[in-house]
């Protein structure tokens, strides 16, 4: 099962089930102060309506990730924590990661290299 919204033209989230309890966020894309919002949605609603054990974000197609972007994946964790969901990043450039670590906020996340890996490491 898979659901799609497009905000114009900058940013797609795709979310897919992969397995019981278990959602991955697919975002392509700039991750900006206007698109933000869109991806905060779809995890609010992956964390509330459709309660998981493990939350995956896939940002390997972020093409930007500004200020906003990094303020949704540090609530994400904190909500994700909340609830006693695992979460995870699934990221390897350093359009994602260097603002994670210039932060500091990299320590927060569980970073893995495919959706293939964070799939394995569910558990």
């Amino acid at each position: 099962m898979s659901e799609s919204i497009q905000p114009p033209d900058r940013l797609s989230v795709r979310v897919t089930r992969p397995a019981d309890r278990t959602a991955v966020l697919h975002v392509a894309g700039e991750l900006d102060l206007f698109t933000a919002p869109v991806v905060d949605s779809h995890i609010v609603k992956q964390l509330t309506d459709h309660p998981q054990a493990h939350l995956v974000l896939d940002l390997t197609e972020v093409t930007f990730f500004g200020s906003a972007g990094l303020a949704t994946l540090v609530r994400a964790a904190e909500s994700a924590e909340d609830q006693d969901v695992a979460l995870q990043l699934v990221a390897e450039s350093q359009i994602v990661l260097r603002p994670l670590q210039v932060t500091g906020t990299l320590g927060l996340f569980t970073i893995r290299r495919s959706v293939t890996e964070a799939l394995a490491h569910r558990g």
